[in-house]
């Protein structure tokens, strides 16, 4: 059986041990607050960005259907050309 390890410097100063997950994050670890609000900002404004881009490819396959709606039938519709 192992004997147990003493412990190190930073285990006794903040009373536990290092984590062995590959994870940066520590629930218990104090953050920055300017960083916790940056990290928002930033969720926000992408999720802002990705809505509108979500937006504009609706309104792009709206302009389609209606192209194809009016196009009268004459045997060809429109879409998207790669």
């Amino acid at each position: 059986m192992a004997e147990k390890q003493p412990p190190s410097k930073k285990e006794a100063e903040t009373g536990r041990a290092l984590s062995t997950s590959t994870s940066g994050f520590e629930a218990l670890d104090p953050h920055d607050p300017h960083l916790s609000h940056l990290a928002s900002l930033m969720f926000s404004k992408s999720g802002e960005w990705i809505q509108g881009e979500l937006e504009a490819t609706v309104d792009e396959y709206k302009l389609l259907e209606q192209m194809n709606r009016y196009g009268g039938g004459q045997g060809e519709t429109f879409s998207w050309a790669f």
